[in-house]
């Protein structure tokens, strides 16, 4: 299978070569591409087979069989806008962005394209699987970071938030999915992800806290449902790259491509 990857920043670095130390026998990375050129190259130079570099990632969508987006939420509806006009298969990463896009399954059922999201940095998702057929009511994320890991966050310049000045845990922020990815567009894709497998993205509840003395991501998911009652929690070591996310959404995203070649299938 020939890939292209959009995106060469932490997590598309880590991919990168974690997709050519466990899967080179049945995945080639053709091409990649990022809005920094020289990052690009130097990541091309570091990898064992050198893919091609890309400026126009359209262009990378064209000559690839399957797409990974590592870049920013911002171009997601672009990139899925391409991908579904040229018949391509896409794994997004930067979830929060699907968001963006208006009938999104509409738009793939009426394309030849496929779109794979990863659980990312949580566990669970076979269970929202399960519950398809069942009366959801209820779904509510808390998210726990380090103040580290939410910083630049637009919403807490809008609120004037001083995350140096927390020393107890505090909350920031109390919302919708929909309102916590617009308020931390680079920290609320798991709210993302759960709310496009559950109820959507105007009924999944989102805490956000932080604190300090936290070392760790956590996020922990409650299902309110006719079959009843999940609670899934995960505590994850940020990536030491960027501590925005957590080191296994990398991992995550090559257990999904693993998932394409493998005999046995396990789980929902």
């Amino acid at each position: 299978m020939k890939i292209g990857i959009i995106g060469c920043g932490a997590v598309g670095q880590k991919l990168s070569k974690n997709i050519q130390k466990f899967l080179s026998d049945e995945i080639e990375i053709y091409a990649i591409c990022d809005v920094d050129q020289t990052r690009a190259n130097e990541v091309a130079r570091s990898l064992e087979k050198s893919p091609k570099v890309y400026q126009d990632y359209k262009q990378l969508i064209k000559d690839v069989d399957f797409v990974i987006e590592v870049a920013t939420g911002d171009v997601v509806p672009d990139i899925l806008y391409h991908v579904t006009k040229m018949g391509k298969k896409l794994m997004v990463l930067s979830v929060g962005g699907l968001l963006k896009v208006p009938d999104i399954s509409k738009l793939i059922q009426e394309s030849d394209s496929n779109l794979y999201v990863p659980s990312g940095a949580i566990a669970g998702l076979d269970g929202f699987a399960a519950l398809k057929h069942a009366d959801i009511r209820q779904v509510t994320l808390t998210t726990r970071k380090p103040p580290k890991g939410l910083k630049g966050a637009p919403f807490l310049q809008k609120k004037s938030i001083n995350l140096d000045l927390i020393q107890e845990e505090t909350c920031v922020f109390e919302g919708t999915a929909f309102e916590a990815v617009e308020a931390f567009p680079k920290n609320a894709n798991v709210a993302a992800t759960i709310s496009l497998a559950g109820i959507g993205p105007d009924k999944t509840k989102v805490c956000i806290l932080t604190d300090p003395k936290w070392t760790c991501n956590s996020h922990e998911i409650e299902v309110i449902s006719d079959a009843g009652r999940m609670v899934m929690f995960t505590e994850n070591h940020p990536d030491p790259d960027n501590p925005k996310t957590s080191y296994i959404v990398t991992l995550s995203a090559l257990a999904l491509l693993e998932k394409f070649f493998e005999g046995i299938k396990i789980g929902v």
